[in-house]
């Protein structure tokens, strides 16, 4: 693969959404735009430092269970080795000048090397160095403190990779006899604190994650101004807010340089917008085509923003609004949710008996499952109507004696799957990478060759619904993939195989094959080979995704087979077959809702007389969807049943359904209840 042509990692702010599962993220820190692409001010994730303050540079600061706060820090770091000390200039540096020393790791993906342009005509030594341990700061006095082993020693190499549990000291002129001193297996250790940011913050030894602005729009509720143009002139922007207690948070963005359409702001009118929002500390973003903003609506990830070059700008870091996620409530055990194509069914136990139900929704928990009046420790939910392709978010509720017991939040995707690359089979020594925009953390690439494969990456798909799919996949384009990349597609109908130009129309899902049918516990998969007939060019293996396009229909009187998998797993059971004992078969505790592997899980009903010739009939549960129809008849064992008259259904809070039936004639009369779907 040949040299890329920046050194940080970036993505775009749609893209940082969906990985990190955000419900709203923007960009952030302005960065080195025309090289390294590295970000300009601090940077810090995890109390693990990835850029060195600049002290011009406001920053938007997150302490460890504190509410966030905007101020500035400066920088001091130190190395030690076999009893010498250095100060060093910063991490992940994009300007190193001669006679100074600088310490590189991921997100920074290579070394500068004698490749960095900002390192032209300078000696340059360095070093790689096997991080073992990572110590951040204890107390404000105290630093933080990275260890490691050195690996290798490099004099006028050119850049190298930076593996994850990895990093690199490079040094110029002067500053690399104290790297030249160092041997392979010799200990190296990184110590770094930050200092001033004013008293009235938590001190530096606090913050976990930290992203630098610029400019302070709002100070303590006060407007500020400047005269400059980067001020005065219309561009566009984007801001964060804080309200007094730092507890709200806003995420402006303003778009601009779009002729008739949007103009931007200049910052003195984001400033006075942020406080009509009621923020009380702002601070300035990178603006321009830097600016943009997305969000989940509506269960989907969307860019909200039209991007003011055409399309998303790939930027180093942004902020995102995360939910937290939630200690599993020990009350609910074995809970167990299987997809089908707009359905899913969730099974769980209760700690003691109770009345259970799931709460779901495409966005909230704005419907219920149906429930038992019963309490019992085993339930189960069919849960229909669901969007696809999309997720469904989904909490238990369980009601006892004792008071209601509320889980942690659930999820199920439905409508589609996604494999990404480590979870491919491979067969050959690929790399892995991540410049650009992969599908999750990474890709995997190699070169290929002209003649037979010699490295395949084979994506399973683990398919629960039979059915016809649509396939996409996903890769970050260069000027040295290859422009033939063949992918061959195991299916129902056979195979296909389908030639890929991976030079173009990446960081997306690309259609790759259509109304291809898969099916559960089939060796079915799609497979990327590195022979493309030309070979030397590098080859592209990262996400597979299947989106169902129409489930198969089950034969008639057969629930479908993702339903029944759920309860028998791989053991067939027909429709017809009473599978508990309760005398209800399979396709009928499908149509009730109920579970056909536990006997006490059967449909409840009472019937009770009325004045005036009517019944009241209470049955549980009743299904969303389901039409309930009650029917009558003279005998038990002859006659036809016929529909009986009846006022509409009432639906009491506690569960299930009540039917007031209108006895159709005199004398003795039978009366059942039948479900369809």
């Amino acid at each position: 693969m040949s040299a890329q042509p920046s050194f940080f990692r970036r993505s775009t702010v749609s893209q940082l959404q969906a990985d990190y599962d955000a419900l709203v993220a923007i960009n952030t820190a302005f960065f080195d735009i025309g090289s390294t692409q590295a970000p300009t001010g601090i940077l810090m994730r995890d109390r693990v430092l990835l850029r060195e303050p600049a002290g011009h540079r406001n920053a938007f600061l997150i302490p460890d269970g504190g509410a966030p706060f905007m101020t500035n820090h400066t920088f001091s770091g130190t190395l030690f080795h076999n009893g010498a000390t250095r100060a060093f200039n910063g991490v992940n540096h994009h300007s190193l000048g001669n006679n100074q020393v600088a310490v590189y790791q991921q997100p920074w993906n290579r070394s500068p090397g004698t490749t960095a342009a900002f390192l032209e005509g300078l000696q340059v030594f360095e070093v790689v160095v096997n991080k073992t341990g990572f110590v951040p700061a204890s107390n404000p006095g105290a630093p933080a403190r990275m260890v490691g082993t050195v690996a290798s020693v490099r004099n006028q190499q050119p850049s190298v990779n930076i593996g994850a549990n990895q990093f690199v000291i490079t040094a110029t002129g002067n500053a690399r006899s104290f790297l030249q001193a160092m041997s392979v297996g010799s200990t190296v250790e990184v110590r770094w604190q930050l200092g001033g940011g004013g008293a009235e913050f938590p001190s530096w030894d606090q913050i976990k994650d930290a992203v630098a602005g610029w400019n302070r729009l709002l100070v303590n509720g006060q407007i500020q101004s400047n005269s400059t143009a980067h001020w005065n002139n219309r561009h566009p922007r984007t801001v964060v807010g804080l309200d007094q207690s730092g507890q709200r948070m806003v995420f402006l963005m303003v778009e601009g340089r779009q002729t008739g359409r949007a103009a931007g702001l200049s910052l003195h009118a984001m400033a006075q917008y942020l406080a009509h929002l009621g923020a009380y500390q702002g601070l300035e973003f990178d603006g321009g085509g830097s600016s943009g903003i997305a969000a989940r609506v509506d269960g989907e990830n969307r860019l909200l923003s039209t991007p003011s070059d055409g399309s998303e700008r790939f930027v180093p870091a942004g902020l995102g609004l995360m939910l937290n996620p939630e200690e599993p409530n020990a009350f609910f055990q074995n809970i167990r949710i299987t997809p089908g194509g707009d359905s899913a069914v969730v099974t769980w136990e209760t700690a003691e008996p109770a009345r259970s139900r799931a709460l779901f929704g495409s966005s909230g928990y704005d419907r219920e499952s149906a429930r038992f009046p019963r309490p019992s420790t085993r339930h189960t939910a069919l849960l229909q109507d669901l969007e696809t392709p999309g997720r469904t978010f989904i909490r238990l509720e369980a009601v006892t004696d004792s008071g209601t017991e509320i889980s942690h939040g659930l999820e199920v995707r439905l409508g589609e799957l996604i494999m990404d690359d480590p979870e491919a089979t491979l067969t050959g020594s690929w790399n892995t990478g991540a410049f650009g925009t992969p599908w999750g953390e990474s890709y995997r690439w190699t070169n290929t060759v002209s003649g037979n494969a010699t490295h395949t990456a084979t994506y399973r798909p683990g398919i629960t619904v039979p059915g016809r799919y649509d396939i996409f996949v996903w890769y970050v384009p260069g000027g040295n993939r290859t422009t033939a990349a063949r992918y061959e597609i195991r299916h129902a109908n056979g195979t296909s195989n389908v030639t890929v130009n991976q030079r173009n129309n990446g960081h997306q899902w690309r259609p790759l094959a259509s109304n291809l049918r898969f099916l559960p516990g089939a060796d079915h998969y799609v497979r990327i080979n590195n022979s493309d007939g030309t070979g030397g060019q590098a080859l592209m293996a990262d996400g597979v995704r299947w989106v169902l396009r129409q489930p198969d229909a089950p034969a008639e009187g057969e629930p479908p087979a993702w339903w029944t998998r759920h309860f028998f797993g791989d053991e067939q059971m027909a429709g017809s077959v009473d599978a508990d004992g309760d005398g209800y078969t399979v396709w009928q505790e499908y149509l009730w809702g109920t579970d056909p592997s536990l006997p006490e899980s059967r449909p409840e009903f009472s019937l009770e007389r009325n004045r005036a010739g009517t019944f009241t009939l209470e049955f549980a549960p009743l299904l969303q969807g389901r039409t309930y129809i009650p029917q009558g008849r003279g005998s038990l064992t002859e006659g036809e049943w016929q529909s009986v008259p009846h006022l509409p259904m009432i639906t009491p809070p506690e569960g299930g359904g009540i039917l007031r039936i209108i006895q159709p004639g005199t004398g003795q009369y039978f009366y059942r209840l039948e479900v369809r779907p």
